[in-house]
């Protein structure tokens, strides 16, 4: 694959995912989360500040504080992805992350990237691959929870394994409607600065997913073969959610909860799939194919995707969003 069209790939997925994911909408609150305000920022400093907790690398104009703060929060946060994905991150390179205190600054990275200014942050797969972040409480929506969203963007780059044809040539592991699942899942599982509850939900996303689902059906299989290049809505983003949370929690055909968390089995899956798949332009179609084909061959013995579909929509339905773990045992 040539430079310009590796390019060009990278600049439409930064473009179409690494924003879209956290700027739409806007108005994401905190949930059950239980995190600091944002304290006052001294005058501006005369230098930069760095922290590394591995596997992460921060850099930040803010304080040398908020760089620990930060570094340990993110370290936090990868034994959380660990849990709920069972990927292992294990690049020699350290993962980097950018905290801006300045908005000018944080503008200038959003344009150069292409980027709307609504964003509270995002992640650039361009070298130097970053996380890049405000930090400012914009939206009601804490840094943490733009930080966490956008680390699950990062670890689908980092863990994608090479063709066994090729050189890694795109860059993310995750079809569109996980990654963005994942990164929405993972907001609902901050308690605290120091403490996750992965299977938590995401407050505001089931509330937005009952209302849709209440007024129609919505078409899971369409979702799961969604393209990088096809705008995701927000409709798309709590639909993914509510695949995610149904996914970790075990949810059956018979509407069940078997409490068994399946994103592993589907994620070594999509992994052992990326390892045999030359990495051209139809790379995410096929990843997309994948993510479909799995749930049709794990569903088949319980009664079909269908069947399965049908469940998904009323439990999600029957989630009580005033309780953390929407009312399912913890």
């Amino acid at each position: 694959m040539s430079v310009r069209i590796r390019h060009a790939m990278i600049t439409a997925m930064v473009s179409l995912l690494f924003l879209s994911g956290c700027a739409t909408p806007p108005h994401v609150g905190n949930g059950f989360a239980n995190l600091p305000p944002l304290c006052p920022l001294p005058a501006a400093p005369a230098n930069r500040y760095t922290a590394a907790m591995t596997p992460y690398h921060v850099t930040t104009d803010t304080t040398e504080q908020i760089a620990t703060q930060t570094g340990n929060f993110m370290a936090l946060a990868v034994s959380g992805y660990r849990r709920v994905t069972g990927l292992e991150v294990t690049t020699s390179a350290p993962l980097n992350i950018i905290i801006y205190r300045s908005e000018r600054e944080f503008h200038s990275q959003l344009r150069r990237h292409g980027l709307p200014s609504r964003a509270t942050g995002f992640y650039s797969p361009r070298p130097p691959a970053a996380i890049h972040v405000l930090w400012k409480d914009r939206y009601g929506t804490h840094p943490y929870v733009t930080l966490i969203h956008e680390g699950v963007h990062q670890l689908s780059d980092v863990t994608t394994p090479p063709s066994s044809t090729t050189a890694k040539n795109w860059p993310t592991l995750f079809p569109l409607w996980l990654n963005e699942g994942l990164a929405v899942f993972m907001e609902g599982a901050i308690a605290s600065e120091t403490a996750l509850h992965p299977g938590q939900i995401q407050q505001d996303r089931l509330r937005h997913l009952q209302t849709i689902l209440a007024e129609q059906k919505v078409n899971l299989a369409k979702l799961l073969g969604h393209p990088y290049d096809k705008r995701f809505t927000n409709q798309d983003y709590s639909v993914a959610w509510g695949l995610c949370f149904a996914l970790y929690h075990g949810l059956q055909c018979d509407g069940s909860w078997s409490g068994t968390n399946q994103l592993p089995r589907l994620i070594a899956q999509l992994q052992q799939t990326a390892r045999d798949t030359p990495t051209d332009s139809s790379w995410q179609e096929k990843m997309a194919q994948q993510s479909l084909q799995w749930f049709s061959t794990q569903l088949a013995q319980q009664g079909g995707f269908d069947i399965w579909q049908q469940q998904w929509q009323a439990a999600m339905l029957h989630l009580n969003p005033e309780d953390p773990f929407g009312g399912l045992e913890k």
